[in-house]
Parts: C-alpha cells; structure tokens; sequence
C-alpha cells in the first residue's frame, strides 16, 4: 500500500478542523495550535492541541501530538470525517429494468379506486428517479448531552416519504456510474424534499426530546425536593431562633440571615430548573441521493361518465407498486376516490 503524503494529511486534518468548527492558528513550520469545540472536546480528551505534521518539528516541541499515518488521531478524525456532512451520489447496479408479469393486477391488490370501474393500465415507461436519504444528526442537551442520529427517504419524484427504500438499498453494492440509459423522472425542487424529509422526522424527534424531557424532569424534581427540604429546615431554625429574642440588634442579624436563606433557595431553584432545561439542535449531517430507474405506470379511471388519469410508480428494488398520495392532504393512501373536481383523494378528505 502506497504511503500517504504528509501534505495530504495536513490538508486533510486542518480541513476537518475547520469543517467542524476548531479555531486553528498556524504556529511554526509544520506546527499548528487548535482550539476545539464542546462537541470534539470530548473525543479528543482535550480543549487545546499542539499538532505536528513533521517528525523532526515534533521532537523539538514535546508538548505537541506527531500526526502521521496510523496514528490514533488521525484515525479518530477520520472516522468522524465519515460521518460528517457529506454528499453521496450512488447508482443502481442493474443494466436492464424488467417489466413485472401482471402488472394490473399488482395495481389492484396494490391500490383500492372506489367508485371507479376496473383500472386500465394504458401505458409503461422507464426513467430514472432518485431516492434521496436524509441523515439528520440531533444534540439533546439539558444536564448531559446525548446525540443521535434520524434518517428518512424521500422520493425526488412526488416528495413522497419511502421509509423501506433504504433497508432494500442497502443490500446492494451500488455504483459510482450507471450501467443503464433510462430517460430522468421530472423531480421536485431539493428545497421542496428536504421540506418534506423534516416534517417526516419532526415526529420522531419529538418523541425522544419528549422522552429525554421526562427524565430531565424526573431528576429536576428530585434535586428541588432535596433542596427545598434542605433550606425548609434552615429556615425553621431561624425562626425557631429569631421568636424568642428580643435583643434588637441580634433580632436584626437573624432576619438579615433569614432573608439571605430565602434569596439563595429561590436561587437555587431557578438554577435546577436552568439547567434541566432542554435545548435540541438538528442539523443535516450527510444527504445520499440514490439514482435507479423506476417504472411509471399511466392508469386510465372511468367515475360515472368521467374519465381521468393517475400515474404510479412499481419500484423495482422493492418490488411493490409506491402507495400514491392523496392529492388534498398528500398523505399516503391505499383507497383513492374521485372528488368533484376528479381528484383523487383519500377517505378521510372525502368528510
């Protein structure tokens, strides 16, 4: 194996350095001072670093971390690397796309039309679409911080959420270039997906921030109980003590100090509930967009004396018919029935 370039180490590490957030401040030949932020602090067990790219450089300065190939940070930064904002474009492996056997009736176990006569299946065509993954990284943070990770697949064509694509493309070995020529699927604009990737995720998010909340709570008022009973019984032995004097000046110090008692309690609960506060910060950490060829399937409907069309898509990597979207509240739906206006919507518009 060929012996990565001390230059290109360098570049690599200050680059992700300064993805990430560190302050890096060039120090001498081959020497560099980085200030780190909260979130890398604690993989690389310290604040500040002194970095070396250069062997020599770093036997003249002790206090510095030699940064070759193999080393312990450069892997643990790689690593990271990894995870960090990227963008991947992968392809489907196959050449060729097969047309499924009995497609129709895949649409009528796939699909209910109410009202409508038997689904005629007028025309079929291949094109390439593109699925895209979505992988959020979320910081919860209150007395301690927990992150995770949330992912969701959108489909480029409607906007649509395709939570089983992912599992399914992860058994391929997808490609760098396709191996097929299809024609593209009109798409929807990015902004319009990543709309819909985080009303997809919000749900989930919730939930564990709901989660993380009530155990921050849970502790919140364990802490106040141990508190309040604390300053409850200082206070109690003030008074106990304070009622009987009748010496001014001492009657004086005691209400001073039971005063201060009640100032510092209030205190001391407006901390707890600072800092079992929850804050939750979510950002898009690394888009995948898969490309494969689906095929669309052009559906004629006949309603009473009305005709109208419904396009749907059979995925090959799933091998299912994409259940369509109502097209009043785009929600996912396996009965569609025509409107007045001859859109097909979902049973709970139709109230």
């Amino acid at each position: 194996m060929d012996q990565v370039s001390p230059d290109y180490v360098e570049r690599f590490l200050i680059s992700y350095l300064n993805r990430a957030g560190a302050v890096v401040d060039d120090h001498d030949y081959k020497l560099v001072e980085v200030l780190l932020p909260e979130e890398l602090s604690g993989t690389f067990q310290a604040e500040e670093m002194m970095l070396a790219f250069d062997y020599e450089t770093a036997c003249e300065n002790p206090a510095s971390t030699y940064v070759t190939t193999g080393s312990y940070l450069l892997d643990t930064a790689v690593e990271k690397a990894l995870e960090y904002g990227k963008y991947t474009v992968q392809y489907w492996p196959g050449q060729k796309l097969v047309t499924p056997k009995n497609l129709e009736k895949k649409v009528a176990q796939a699909i209910t039309y109410d009202q409508c006569r038997k689904p005629l299946v007028e025309e079929i065509w291949s094109a390439e679409n593109i699925y895209y993954i979505f992988n959020y990284l979320c910081t919860f943070r209150s007395h301690d911080k927990e992150e995770e990770h949330f992912k969701t697949v959108v489909n480029a064509y409607n906007a649509a959420p395709c939570p089983e694509f992912e599992a399914s493309w992860r058994e391929l070995i997808p490609l760098e270039k396709a191996q097929y020529k299809p024609g593209k699927a009109p798409l929807q604009p990015l902004e319009r997906l990543y709309e819909a990737a985080c009303e997809d995720i919000k749900p989930r998010v919730q939930n564990r921030a709901e989660s993380f909340r009530k155990a921050s709570t849970f502790l919140a008022e364990r802490e106040q109980a141990k508190t309040n009973s604390y300053y409850e019984q200082v206070i109690a032995e003030i008074r106990a003590r304070l009622k009987p004097t009748t010496e001014p000046d001492k009657a004086e110090r005691l209400q001073n100090k039971l005063s201060a008692a009640q100032e510092e309690w209030k205190r001391r609960n407006e901390d707890i509930i600072l800092r079992y506060e929850i804050e939750v910060d979510i950002r898009l950490d690394h888009l995948i967009a898969c490309i494969t060829p689906v095929l669309f399937i052009n559906i004629m409907l006949q309603h009473k004396n009305s005709y109208c069309r419904h396009y749907l898509i059979y995925n090959p990597l799933l091998g299912i018919i994409e259940t369509p979207q109502c097209s009043k509240c785009k929600q996912k739906t396996t009965i569609l029935t025509p409107s007045s206006s001859r859109a097909l919507i979902c049973p709970n518009c139709q109230i």
